[in-house]
């Protein structure tokens, strides 16, 4: 069983972290704790939604699904539609 997690930074609320983990208060926990070189500069982190997979890679697909739509849009596209790639 695995979690995927969206974090949304206290501290620089535009910052967010996509992750999946095995144990989400653990991993949560070390994060805040400054653990995690992608998320140390932005200290501490809320989860804004956790999800549970029972299947391992579901979850590892989901959240490369994830990672990969937000490199796809435009740093001012808030409307979580995927922007045109650029050939």
């Amino acid at each position: 069983m695995k979690y995927v997690y969206l974090l949304r930074s206290v501290s620089n609320p535009v910052k967010r972290y996509i992750g999946v983990t095995s144990d989400f208060p653990k991993r949560l926990r070390q994060h805040n704790a400054g653990q995690s070189p992608h998320t140390s500069k932005h200290k501490p982190w809320n989860p804004v939604v956790v999800i549970r997979f029972e299947d391992d890679a579901r979850a590892e697909g989901f959240e490369e699904y994830l990672k990969g739509a937000r490199a796809t849009r435009s740093p001012k596209d808030t409307s979580g539609e995927r922007s045109a790639k650029k050939t």
